[in-house]
């Protein structure tokens, strides 16, 4: 025989209620004013532009519709053409430049704890640097005069034709010059993330402060 007294029963049919409303509603009421801003930032630009993309115009006014015309102008392009495949190649060779060089040194990080001492420092230290301070190092270190890129490729490696070498002057020698910087600029935050990852496996908790203390 059930002891719940006529209160209790009444209650429970406003306490599913409120269980349901916990679960199914008050989430998506807290989600959607995010998901309005999200909308409004990102969603709306992106539709108008596609929307612009198909029709004539100028500055902020559209004019007729104009279908695909718009990309054919555009592809019909030499420079433009030239210019998505340079983004491709460069967007192609960071992400697996980035890749590459983090996964090594997740792996010796995650395998050698006497030289994560020294390496994760190393590693750390581009990440903290901001990206216009790196840009105006590496700017200075790939200068024709009295870079130190160019003296090492000189001094060192007994390659004369860098010296003097103008990396920026075309477009191929600026986007090795440009892909280092971006490469060096961006491995030290995929490394530790992939370093993470890789102790994550072995049941252990890491973050930025506990390798450089390791």
């Amino acid at each position: 025989m059930s002891s719940a007294t006529p209160g209790a029963l009444r209650g429970r049919p406003l306490l599913r209620r409120q269980n349901s409303f916990d679960k199914k509603l008050l989430p998506w009421a807290f989600l959607t004013p995010l998901l309005v801003i999200i909308v409004g930032v990102v969603g709306y630009p992106v539709v108008r532009t596609i929307w612009l993309s198909f029709h004539e115009g100028e500055y902020l006014q559209s004019g007729p519709f104009v279908g695909l015309q718009n990309y054919r102008d555009i592809f019909a392009n030499p420079y433009y053409t030239a210019a998505l495949l340079r983004t491709t190649l460069f967007a192609a060779a960071v992400v697996v430049t980035t890749i590459l060089l983090s996964l090594a040194i997740a792996l010796v990080l995650d395998a050698a704890p006497r030289a994560a001492k020294v390496l994760s420092v190393i590693v750390l230290l581009p990440w903290a640097m901001p990206r216009v301070a790196s840009g105006i190092v590496w700017k200075w270190m790939f200068d024709d005069q009295y870079g130190v890129v160019n003296w090492l490729l000189v001094h060192w490696f007994g390659i004369e034709s860098f010296n003097g070498y103008s990396w920026f002057r075309t477009g191929t020698p600026a986007m090795v010059a440009i892909t280092v910087a971006v490469v060096w600029h961006s491995v030290p935050f995929v490394a530790v993330s992939l370093f993470a990852g890789l102790r994550g496996t072995h049941g252990e908790v890491v973050s930025p402060s506990t390798i450089s203390s390791s």
